[in-house]
């Protein structure tokens, strides 16, 4: 990528170096076969040309159709090779999994390691 920065601090708080990454994306399936949406997935990024600052893709299906080793594909892919900047990998299993992840990215991606919206977000508890 062009114009990468490699590290930045903010207010004297701990630098952050990047590239970074937060969440566990999953390992891939030992016989997987890659698919015509990998395919089709990895050209709709591709066609941003690098320009995109956000890029958010949806993949919907039943459940067990392989929706979440596409995106670990990709992810592991574009990790690999250096094409991004910040992985988060947020596991949508519930509410609270998806403000955990958003949360525990706070101090690594800001380098601020105090309590803050990101915490209070995750630490509230959930309308039932």
């Amino acid at each position: 990528m062009a114009d990468r920065v490699d590290a930045l601090s903010l207010h004297g708080r701990a630098p952050v170096t990047w590239p970074v990454r937060v969440g566990a994306v999953p390992p891939l399936a030992d016989r997987r076969v890659e698919r015509p949406a990998d395919r089709s997935l990895a050209e709709a990024i591709a066609a941003t040309d690098g320009q995109a600052v956000v890029l958010g893709q949806v993949l919907s299906g039943l459940g067990g159709v392989g929706k979440t080793q596409i995106a670990a594909a990709l992810a592991h892919q574009q990790w690999t090779a250096g094409r991004v900047d910040l992985l988060v990998w947020v596991p949508v299993t519930s509410r609270t999994a998806i403000t955990t992840a958003y949360a525990d990215a706070h101090a690594p991606v800001t380098g601020i390691d105090e309590p803050g919206p990101a915490t209070i977000v995750r630490d509230r508890p959930s309308r039932s």
